[in-house]
């Protein structure tokens, strides 16, 4: 008898192993099979980029502030010329050789010296306060397109450039490049999004902060309909 008790215990032990097998084989199929699943189908708008760019009216603001801040720097620069040309028009009339005409010819040296390090400095400053202003206006519209996209179910937003022509009177190299960068041949034109992106990235820009701007649902039309 207790031999019988012994030889359940064992089968029964074999069986539950056997079940949390199968059911754990089971499971992991299931999981498998629900990780690899086919996704959605896809729901694809095309922006044009540079479009994009020349029409939001934020970049037209911060354009306009560079300018400014280029009209200053030049500003400095055109003062430090017209002392240049009064150090100039001083040792013109100094005596041939003096120790003054030599204080005036270093002076003139010193300001001409001075202004190229200057204009090159301004140059480089205001080309990284331009390069900052277009990353972080990239950075908006990737952002904006994503929330378009979450807010009319697409499910793909993509640069278009299949109307960029290849650049004429260009070397073989210059030009199997530019064939190269291409990425699209044809795209219908019913996936463009461009204007419903510029739209809402303008409201948004001159809403009052803090009030949300809801973009428009304009769903992509489906290609030949």
């Amino acid at each position: 008898m207790p031999r019988s008790r012994s030889t359940l215990a064992i089968i029964g032990c074999t069986a539950l192993v056997a079940i949390g097998t199968i059911t754990g084989v089971s499971i992991a199929r299931f999981e498998s099979a629900a990780r690899f699943a086919p996704p959605s189908s896809p729901v694809i708008a095309t922006i044009d980029l540079q479009k994009v760019f020349n029409g939001l009216n934020e970049r037209s603001a911060r354009q306009a502030e560079l300018g400014g801040q280029g009209t200053t720097m030049q500003a400095e620069l055109d003062k430090m010329v017209e002392a240049g040309k009064d150090e100039e028009s001083k040792l013109k009339v100094l005596p041939e050789g003096s120790a003054e005409q030599k204080a005036a010819f270093e002076r003139l040296q010193e300001l001409s010296v001075n202004l190229k390090i200057k204009k090159e400095l301004f140059e480089s400053r205001l080309d990284q306060r331009r390069a900052l202003v277009f990353r972080e206006i990239f950075a908006k519209i990737a952002e904006a397109s994503k929330r378009l996209a979450i807010a009319n179910k697409y499910t793909v937003v993509m640069t278009a450039d299949d109307t960029v022509d290849i650049p004429a009177n260009r070397n073989t190299a210059e030009t199997q490049q530019a064939i190269g960068a291409k990425r699209f041949l044809f795209i219908d034109p019913a996936h463009d999004v461009t204007l419903d992106l510029i739209t809402m990235m303008n409201n948004e820009y001159k809403a009052p902060a803090g009030m949300p701007v809801a973009p428009a649902a304009v769903p992509v039309p489906t290609p030949g309909r």
